[in-house]
């Protein structure tokens, strides 16, 4: 019943964020001014560097079987999830716990690297500055993308940044309207995918991929349901009649709704 609530609760708060965007499309924003420089880094820096700053969160990916009900260890022998063995739990632990930690409690130097190497990443320029409405090019809603991270953490900015490296996804970013500002087919990228970085950590703690992980390859089987769901909503969004950000919170919602439906476990 708890897991029932959570994800209720987590479902309206997507809604309520897509009422607001949805409201908000078009909105320019005064750029900052703040000239800084910043070394780009790579998303595997966030999982050597940061895992483990704050605890994890208990979910049923994570229970030991002596944990749980004799009824409920039974179902769960029968039906799934498949319990993880310890060094997987504590694996899979750090990563979620991930989703704790607020951007800015990282140094204000690695906040700009980071979010510096996903503008970059998106759209081979370079960052101008750490705050300012340069933001909206990449979907993005003001002066700051921490606003827009609250609820996902360095876990979502971690799939993010690791979406822009990889060179399936990429292949589709030209593609992308990824603004902010209201056009006709632009849609908020980074805030559609900051919406299945919430969906990821939602299944993922559910024990959706409890039977697709080791110890080795935890982070990777996590990322790549991310980008099935980002797939499956660029899908949606190109074939679709309606463009702009009512459609792209359209089909977000359609998505979280059933995310497993959109997901091909062989790409797991």
């Amino acid at each position: 019943m708890d897991d029932d609530k959570d994800h209720d609760e987590i479902y309206q708060n997507a809604v309520d964020e897509w009422d607001f965007v949805e409201g908000q499309a078009g909105v320019q924003l005064q750029t900052l001014q703040h000239g800084d420089t910043y070394s780009r880094v790579l998303s595997d820096r966030i999982i050597s560097d940061f895992i483990q700053i704050v605890e994890g969160p208990r979910c049923a990916a994570i229970f030991k079987a002596s944990e749980l009900p004799l009824l409920s260890r039974l179902t769960r022998y029968i039906f799934g999830p498949p319990f993880l063995n310890q060094r997987c739990r504590n694996k899979l632990q750090s990563v979620l716990s991930l989703t704790k930690l607020p951007l800015a409690k990282l140094p204000e130097e690695t906040q700009y690297e980071v979010l510096g190497s996903l503008y970059e990443n998106m759209t081979e320029e370079s960052c101008p500055r750490r705050f300012g409405s340069h933001w909206q090019k990449i979907g993005f809603q003001g002066n700051d993308p921490a606003t827009d991270l609250r609820g996902v953490g360095v876990f979502g900015l971690w799939l993010l940044l690791r979406l822009s490296e990889d060179p399936v996804a990429k292949a589709a970013f030209p593609h992308c309207s990824m603004s902010f500002k209201s056009c006709e087919e632009s849609y908020p990228f980074s805030v559609c995918m900051i919406t299945l970085c919430r969906t990821t950590m939602t299944i993922a703690k559910e024990g959706f991929l409890n039977k697709y992980i080791d110890e080795e390859t935890i982070d990777d089987v996590t990322f790549r349901l991310f980008r099935e769901l980002f797939k499956a909503f660029n899908c949606e969004f190109e074939n679709s009649e309606q463009k702009g950000v009512i459609a792209a919170g359209e089909i977000i919602r359609k998505i979280d709704k059933n995310p497993r439906k959109y997901v091909r476990l062989s790409s797991i």
